[in-house]
């Protein structure tokens, strides 16, 4: 999971996934009144998607993800 505005991201491996992603989505919407995007990435390697820490220390806007 990644966060635009947290300094790590998270990953898990879980046989009840879409039940924990639809759990996470229910709860954003209670408590932002918005809808969370998620982009699901069939990938074994994120490097394409992961942002460093260098990367946001020489900008902190740049992100790798593809978010609008």
């Amino acid at each position: 999971m990644h966060g635009a505005d947290i300094e790590y991201d998270y990953y898990f491996v879980s046989s009840k996934k879409s039940i924990l992603i639809e759990v996470i989505l229910n709860q954003f919407k209670k408590e932002t009144n918005e809808d969370l995007e998620i982009i699901e990435i069939n990938q074994i390697s994120l490097n394409n998607y992961v942002t460093t820490k260098k990367e946001k220390k020489m900008d902190p806007n740049f992100s790798k993800m593809p978010i609008k």
